[in-house]
């Protein structure tokens, strides 16, 4: 047997020995949301970070979503709940980042956590009604990391209650309310007090204790404000076993802890999240039968909220405003966007090294700066559609004072490296490669960028043509931008949330002439590879890329090979090699069942995808581990269905060992 062919029968051999077995068991994958019909998700959140659990949680246990944290932008899992009942929701990170959980329903947040998981790890636990919620998984803080994986366990009944279990619980305190100069003697506590208030000035660095005695078992809220401050606020029983904790749920950077307590005696400690120290106010109430607040994101306390002085919208020129963030604290400020257009955010300070943080209405991380091109002043250029957004003042290292605050829809061109203008120097500039115009199709540009570098190309229009720009990287976070000949540019772009992750998009009719393309990292300094492409916006190109991509059923008369196995009484696997970007395959059913479809490659991840004839989708998996596998389990009725295997874009062009195998279930 000659020697490729051997190989190829090993690897695919291997492939074999990878599938699941069929008889495993039956749990649901979350999958990605699609664009259609909706912009939004059911909480109203951004459905490019989302993944969807397709049928209840409370009908089918569902594995542990694994959250793709892109950049620290956090990531969406929606689920259902076909009736009322408890609901556990657990991170299951094992490095050093901080998980933070919140859960939404569809008329905004219903609670969040930081560390009830045990190990810097969150946990949600609540009874929940029948309907649709939205948890979202992010990292506390901001920075640049590109990708860090962040397991989400969630589940209903008795596998709540064993979720809901913490193994790794701390040694008792035993400085919990033991020295008298740090201890002040809240008194008794009992049914009808209303709110007793309290306060104080904690030290850098140190605590302060509040001793209290429980009269009678009962539901109280402690609250810690402080504006001086970030507050960390713990509870502990007398003997100093720790209870609960919180950093942010009090809104903005104060705290808040809602629990049930028996008779008895507890201490509370109040502290400083980064040791600053200042004046704090503590509120112990028995009015908490709402239930908890909203969660503590960005615009959250109307204390620290502010609303900035005009609406946001293409010709608004710019307009400013001054605030003060005060030292270890933040300043938030709500902003009103009328149009979506490309707009600049500065935050300047002579006192501070200031920082700036944006989210949408939804909570979700939109853009963010610590030094933009003026040394320690902040900068944000970024596209943004019309809605409500929130702007997050902070000082870096805890710093504060005055500063002021700008927005323009006059955007200032970032400084190119060593002030290079777009497409002048030879050394970083190429030819795109074809002449632009209609019929140009589909155009893709792999490359790879430098620390610090920047790519140009340079693109000549025929004829007017509408196109579509994405610059996709797993390695650094793309910005793209369109110059005229006169080097003006014409439309950037940093995160598209239609593009998915940190990735770039930029969709422009453009008319004859010459223009410039530039891409480069966010922040000057992320590298890697990336592949740059040019989709034609008319019908035939759109259906062949979606074709391509996986996302439309290929038709009988379009050439694309489509591997029939036939009907599936029990088993059938695939068994041709593939050197397109999607391996497509079609099965037949002849009576109803439930179907597992496996799908297993050694070269890169995939998406899996399962259609019936009329291309209506069915379900969605990513694959994960190693080797790379997807698995979908659905009840069909007869028909014909077709499988899409995509395999990532580097991929495509080379012999792809991937497998598709199939099973039916039928129940006796």
């Amino acid at each position: 047997m000659p020697a490729l062919p051997r190989l190829l029968s090993a690897a695919v051999a291997a492939l074999v020995a990878f599938v699941p077995p069929a008889a495993a068991q039956l749990r649901q994958v979350a999958e990605p949301a699609t664009a259609a019909p909706a912009a939004a998700g059911a909480c109203g959140q951004p459905l490019a970070d989302t993944h969807v659990l397709r049928q209840p949680l409370d009908r089918v246990p569902a594995e542990p979503f694994a959250a793709a944290l892109r950049f620290h932008q956090p990531a969406w899992l929606e689920f259902t709940l076909a009736g009322p009942g408890r609901v556990v929701l657990r991170t299951q990170h094992a490095g050093s980042d901080d998980p933070v959980l919140l859960l939404f329903d569809a008329g905004g947040a219903l609670t969040n956590d930081d560390d009830s998981g045990g190990n810097g790890n969150a946990l949600i636990d609540m009874t929940l009604a029948a309907g649709t919620y939205c948890a979202q998984v992010r990292l506390f803080g901001s920075g640049i990391v590109p990708v860090t994986e962040v397991p989400l366990a969630l589940a209903t009944g008795e596998e709540a209650e064993a979720l809901a279990v913490t193994t790794d619980v701390p040694p008792p305190d035993a400085t919990a309310c033991a020295d008298p100069g740090l201890t002040e003697n809240a008194g008794p506590v009992g049914p009808g007090i209303g709110e007793l208030a309290l306060g104080g000035t904690l030290a850098e660095g140190g605590h302060r204790d509040f001793a209290l005695q429980v009269t009678d078992g009962m539901t109280l809220e402690f609250r810690v404000t402080s504006g001086a401050f970030d507050t960390l606020l713990d509870l502990f029983d007398i003997q100093g076993v720790a209870l609960a904790s919180d950093d942010d749920g009090g809104g903005g950077t104060d705290s808040r802890i809602v629990q049930t307590l028996a008779a008895g005696s507890y201490c509370l400690r109040v502290k400083s999240y980064g040791g600053n120290g200042g004046a704090f106010d503590l509120v112990i109430s028995d009015e908490a039968a709402d239930g908890p607040e909203p969660a503590g994101g960005f615009c959250a306390d109307p204390a620290l909220t502010s609303a900035f002085p005009g609406d946001i919208a293409p010709g608004m020129g710019a307009v400013t405003a001054e605030g003060m963030v005060p030292t270890g604290g933040h300043s938030d400020w709500r902003l009103v966007v009328l149009s979506q257009a490309v707009y600049q955010i500065d935050a300047r300070s002579g006192g501070f090294d200031t920082m700036i943080e944006l989210q949408d209405a939804a909570g979700s991380y939109v853009d963010g700066n610590d030094d933009g091109p003026d040394g320690t002043d902040s900068r944000v250029v970024t596209e943004l559609a019309a809605g409500e957004y929130c702007l997050r003042v902070t000082g870096y290292s805890g710093g504060g004072g005055a500063f002021s605050l700008a927005v323009t829809d006059s955007v200032d061109a970032p400084p190119p490296p060593d002030g290079v203008a777009a497409c002048s120097d030879p050394g970083m500039t190429e030819p795109l490669g074809r002449i632009v115009g209609p019929g140009v199709g589909v155009l893709r540009v792999p490359g790879a960028l430098a620390p610090g570098a920047r790519q140009d190309w340079t693109m000549t229009v025929e004829a007017g043509v509408t196109v579509q720009f994405d610059a996709v990287s797993g390695e650094f976070d793309t910005v793209l931008a369109l110059h005229g000949a006169d080097g003006a540019r014409l439309a950037e772009n940093d995160d598209h949330p239609d593009a998915g992750g940190t990735n770039s998009r930029l969709t422009e009719a453009l008319q004859p002439g010459d223009y410039c393309l530039t891409l480069r990292s966010y922040g000057d300094g992320g590298s890697g590879g990336y592949e740059l492409s040019l989709t034609e916006q008319d019908p035939a190109t759109l259906r062949r890329v979606a074709i391509e991509a996986g996302e439309m059923i290929p038709e009988a008369d379009s050439g694309v090979d489509v591997e029939s196995l036939g009907v599936l009484a029990t088993e059938l696997t695939s068994q041709r090699l593939s050197q397109t970007r999607t391996k497509w395959v079609s099965f037949d059913v002849n009576e109803p069942g439930l179907v597992q479809i496996v799908a297993s490659s050694l070269v890169g991840g995939f998406t899996l995808r399962l259609y019936d004839a009329g291309g209506v989708r069915l379900g969605e998996s990513e694959s994960g581990g190693l080797p790379r596998t997807a698995s979908l389990y659905r009840e069909l009725t007869p028909g014909r269905y077709l499988v899409a295997m995509t395999g990532e874009p580097r991929a495509s062009g080379r012999m792809n060992l991937r497998q598709i195998s199939l099973a039916r279930f039928v129940r006796p």
